[in-house]
Order: structure tokens, then C-alpha cells, then sequence
């Protein structure tokens, strides 16, 4: 199945709605319905349960002496996608196959239990390489995060193809109410394709409204900067782009954010999609908190980002990711490393 957001010139080709005609597809009428902006946020009423500062302090990223700088832990549950957008390297089959492969429950109950037992406090993000609505488990993934971490933000990336019927073949429809009752604290759904199917998801997460925050961007209004996913695909010609070097700015992601991968391994960050920087260890052979804190391998890798940039690393000095380079909580999270960092052995 095609969608309007696989083919850059169709996507450009979108037929814009009026805003009645919107609301009368949506069959919702709110204020942050704007046909003027990319970006929409339908806040929960009610504050959500969790606690979580939006700006780090020291205090929190080093809760405990194990999980110093952690603000994100982010699981990749699948590498599978019913989508082939134009700037995504799920385009490019040679580059990045569409591999029908998924995380076993017991991964997310392994990271879980350990951030627990650390006193975690953060965000754990459901998205990554592939579709998580794909995931045959990812309901119970989600639950289980809001039973055992009721203090964190569980937040769910996705294209929302699920919640419109026939949307995906062999898929069925996907019930938000039953989504509403795992706790999960926010949404984000991405709409690479028009006006009218966007405004088909917002008729079926009306569940949803006012109960957790949901956020949408129209990614085919106003086409934004995508990213090189670590130098591995030019998302304007769906190719390998030729090598070059981007401007060695700091990267901080390895210092508070981990990357769980399906099978379990612990990758540098969300954005080596080719992941030829290898593993850091897996949660499933080591608890999470020792490999966070004690790799030798990342604690190279983070030693290398903090005191040479990206200049010293071949994968990262291609990547035109900004690693919270420009945000005063990288450079929080960095200072907490750096003393730790100085005296370690490469």
C-alpha cells in the first residue's frame, strides 16, 4: 500500500482543507485546531500523575549514583514499518530494510525493574526505527512502564495509521480507548499526508482528548529540515550522501539518553539507524543501570564527545544531529560526566 507521505511530489501536492471542513471530518471542534501551524498540542486538563520537571536538575539526573545524567530511556520495539515516507531510510530498502522484527516483553520488564529498584524519574519513549502500534505486545509494554515508574512520562511516538480503519493491511483497527487505560502519559502522532487524514485520526483519538497530552505535526505542511540519521541516508534524495563532514558541535544524547534496541542491546543513540557503532552491552545479560554507568565502551564513546566534539569519531562527525548541543540541559548533564569522564582510561 502507497501513501501520499512515500512520494516527496505528491506529498506537495496535498488539497488543504478549510477549517469547517476539517472539523466536519473530525468531528471535534477545539482551539488548538489551526490550519495555519505545523505543530498542535491538545494538553490533558488534568496535571498527569508523574512528576517530572521539564528542565534537569542536578538533583534529578543524579538521582541515583547509577543512572547519572539518565533524563530518557527510549526502546526501539520494532523495525518494522507499514510506511516508506520519502525522507525516511525506510525509503531506501538497501539502506535500512524493513525488517519484521520486534522486542520481547520481557526486554522492557528487565530495564524496567532495574530503573525502579535506581529510583528512576524521566522519560520512556515508545518509537524509534519502526511503527511500536505494530508491536503485538505494545499495550502490556506500556502498562507495565505506568504500573512499576508512575512517576515518569511515558510518551508513544507514532504515524497513526492504526486508529483509521484499512489504513494497514492485516492490521486491525486500533482502540483508543483501550490505549487511554494503560497509563500512557502522551502521544505524539506524526500525519505525513494531508489535511483529510489528519483530520481522520483526530476523529478516532478523541478518547484521548483532554485525558493525556497528544501532539501532532503536519509533516507535509511547510516541508521542515530532516536529518541524515548519522550520515546514513540524504532524506532529499533517498540516497547515501556523499561524505562530508558536518560542523563538530557537542553531542550530549550518549550522556542522558539510552537507546534500547529490540534485542535487548544498548545503542549510542536513536540516530545511528545503521548501527555501526555497535552495541554497549544488553539488558537482558546485564542489569541496565551497571551498563548505563560502567561501560567501557560508551564511557569511551562519551569521553570522546565531551572533550574532542565529534571530530574523533567517524560515525558521529557525519551525524547533523544537534545532541542538545544548544540546551542548557546538555551542558547540565555534561558537567555531571565530565569529572568522571577525565580521569577514566580510554
Amino acid at each position: 500500500m502507497k501513501y501520499p507521505g512515500d512520494d516527496y511530489i505528491t506529498q506537495q501536492l496535498h488539497i488543504s482543507l478549510t477549517r469547517e471542513q476539517f472539523v466536519n471530518i473530525a468531528e471535534l471542534d477545539h482551539p488548538i485546531i489551526d490550519l495555519n501551524r505545523t505543530h498542535w498540542i491538545f494538553e490533558a486538563e488534568k496535571q498527569p500523575h508523574y512528576q517530572l520537571s521539564k528542565d534537569i536538575s542536578e538533583e534529578q539526573s543524579a538521582n541515583s549514583e547509577s543512572l547519572l545524567g539518565l533524563t530518557t530511556v527510549e526502546f526501539n520495539v520494532t523495525d518494522l514499518c507499514n510506511r516508506k515516507c520519502w525522507m525516511c531510510p525506510h525509503h531506501n530498502e538497501e539502506l535500512f530494510p524493513n525488517n519484521n522484527v520486534f522486542m520481547d516483553i520481557e526486554t522492557v520488564k528487565n530495564t524496567v525493574d532495574n530503573l525502579k529498584k535506581n529510583n528512576y524519574v524521566g522519560t520512556i519513549i515508545f518509537g524509534s526505527y519502526g511503527e511500536p502500534l505494530l508491536h503485538p505486545k505494545i499495550l502490556e509494554m506500556i502498562e507495565y512502564v505506568s504500573e512499576n515508574l508512575p512517576k515518569c512520562e511515558s510518551n508513544l511516538i507514532t504515524n497513526g495509521d492504526r486508529f483509521v480503519k484499512g489504513s494497514i493491511p492485516g492490521y486491525g483497527l486500533f482502540d483508543a480507548e483501550r490505549l487511554k487505560n494503560t497509563g500512557l502519559t502522551s502521544i505524539l502522532i506524526d500525519c505525513y499526508d494531508d489535511d483529510e487524514r489528519l483530520a481522520k485520526y483526530v476523529k478516532e483519538i478523541k478518547p484521548l482528548v483532554g485525558v493525556i497530552d497528544i501532539e501532532f505535526y503536519r509533516r507535509y505542511f511547510k516541508t521542515p529540515t530532516y536529518l541524515d540519521r548519522a550520515g546514513l541516508m540524504d532524506p532529499y534524495t533517498g540516497k547515501r550522501p556523499a561524505v562530508k563532514q558536518i560542523n563538530p558541535i557537542p553531542c550530549w544524547y550518549p550522556l542522558s539518553k539510552s537507546f534500547i534496541d529490540y534485542d535487548g542491546s544498548i545503542r549510542a543513540c536513536c540516530h545511528n539507524w545503521e548501527r555501526n557503532l555497535g552495541s554497549f552491552g544488553n539488558v537482558n545479560d546485564t542489569d541496565f543501570s551497571e551498563l548505563w554507568k560502567s561501560s567501557v565502551s560508551l564511557n569511551k564513546l562519551r569521553k570522546s564527545l565531551i572533550f574532542n566534539r565529534k571530530n574523533s569519531n567517524e560515525v558521529c562527525k557525519h551525524c547533523d544531529a544537534a545532541g542538545l548541543s544548544s540546551q542548557e540541559k546538555g551542558k547540565k548533564v555534561a558537567k555531571l560526566w565530565k569529572p568522571i569522564l577525565i580521569d577514566s582510561t580510554d
